[in-house]
């Protein structure tokens, strides 16, 4: 239910819920692809989050990017982040924003932003 009321915000804070998982950050991204999502900004720090990412999860995450609305700012923290999983999402985010990306990895926290 959550992804379907996410779509209606502009930004999401979901930080610090252990129990939430990479399919509900994937679902939220799903739900807000739709032309009348306002969502940009997606707070997911110290969730469940497991790597590696999934072709699914990078490609909806391209899918959003090339929406109506783009995120803004993506943060996450994911365990066991592969180089080549943050390559790729550096890679969406250049994409997209070109020279104005922001990319910041430390540790399992990953920050995608727009300068």
């Amino acid at each position: 239910q959550l992804p379907s009321v996410a779509s209606h915000l502009r930004k999401i804070n979901l930080a610090a819920n252990p129990k939430l998982n990479g399919q509900i950050l994937q679902d939220l991204i799903v739900a807000s692809i739709v032309d009348t999502s306002q969502l940009e900004e997606i707070i997911f720090t110290g969730c469940g989050m497991v790597g590696p990412l999934t072709t699914d999860f990078l490609d909806f995450l391209t899918e959003k990017q090339t929406s109506a609305k783009q995120l803004k700012r993506l943060e996450f923290s994911c365990k066991k982040i592969e180089k080549l999983d943050i390559d790729s999402l550096s890679q969406v985010w250049r994409d997209q924003f070109g020279t104005l990306t922001f990319v910041t990895v430390t540790e399992d926290r990953i920050l995608l932003s727009v300068d």
